[in-house]
């Protein structure tokens, strides 16, 4: 049920190219970005031509050489989290604090550098798609200065992440609140059914695939994040 795909749909057309103009911009060729991602030259041709579709771990062996992220690959510059900062400003006249929010006036209050809190309303946070698949990531978490990073990840029956195991330096935690999954860890599988949770822990390589429910939700939270 763990396969990579090839197609040659739009998404996988707009990937490859994107792909191919970030390693040109870095002046690398295939047979370096080969070496450095692992991967082999013709699996990254094929990727660049829009005739193979990566899994998620490859794409995270190719993004670092190109000096991009999973996100920037994967989604288009439009989407990003717009996030709403609250920092506190202090009154010099009354030593009051109070709660300031970047999308209001500033009132001659100074504000701290650090804000109190960023708020990320549901239609304003980013999507990302993996190429060739249904299943698809929304971000819940600030893109930048955050040291965990939540996921929220849609899918339906049979939608996977990839023959490859996922294994990189975040320790996660995901909770299913639709549906079930079936998750391999190296050679053990778990069914995890609604309501369940699975830890796992830093450099430990698992995919998994959705086997019931009409709308399957899965919660990951990485630490550090990965995407």
């Amino acid at each position: 049920m763990f396969s990579e795909k090839v197609s040659s749909d739009d998404s996988l057309n707009a990937l490859g190219k994107k792909i191919r103009k970030a390693r040109r911009k870095k002046g690398i060729t295939i047979e370096v970005l080969a070496m450095e991602s692992g991967l082999s030259k013709g699996f990254i041709s094929q990727i660049e031509r829009g005739r193979s579709q990566p899994s998620l771990s490859s794409l995270k062996r190719i993004a670092p050489p190109l000096g991009h992220s999973v996100a920037t690959l994967i989604s288009d510059a439009q989407s990003v989290n717009l996030t709403e900062y609250i920092y506190a400003m202090n009154d010099d006249n009354n030593q009051k604090t109070q709660s300031y929010s970047l999308y209001q006036h500033d009132h001659g209050f100074a504000l701290n550098k650090q804000p109190l809190a960023r708020v990320i309303k549901k239609d304003n946070r980013k999507q990302l798609r993996l190429p060739g698949r249904d299943l698809y990531y929304e971000i819940l978490s600030p893109l930048f200065d955050c040291r965990a990073e939540i996921l929220l990840v849609n899918a339906e029956v049979g939608d996977n992440t990839g023959d490859d195991f996922i294994c990189d330096q975040s320790e996660r935690i995901g909770f299913v609140m639709n549906g079930s999954i079936e998750v391999l860890v190296k050679n053990e599988k778990y069914i995890i059914e609604e309501c369940d949770t699975i830890h796992l822990q830093a450099y430990v390589p698992f995919k998994w695939v959705a086997i019931a429910g009409d709308v399957i939700k899965v919660l990951w939270v990485l630490v550090p994040p990965a995407f």
